[in-house]
């Protein structure tokens, strides 16, 4: 089932640029979803770190 989304048309064209040959703007929107999801993991997991035993570490 498909669904109509409105974008600002700014933002419709930085999709479009990026947007491969044969790739719909679903695959486009979906592979950007995959990398913020991993962007997080990795932010989480980072937060969740200790500082390294004996280093002080500024907190950013």
């Amino acid at each position: 089932m498909s669904k109509g989304i409105k974008l600002e048309d700014q933002v419709y064209y930085q999709l479009e640029e990026i947007r491969g040959k044969r790739e719909t703007f679903s695959h486009v929107v979906e592979r950007l979803l995959a990398v913020m999801v991993k962007a997080n993991e990795l932010i989480d997991a980072l937060v969740d770190r200790e500082p390294p035993r004996g280093e002080e570490v500024d907190h950013v």
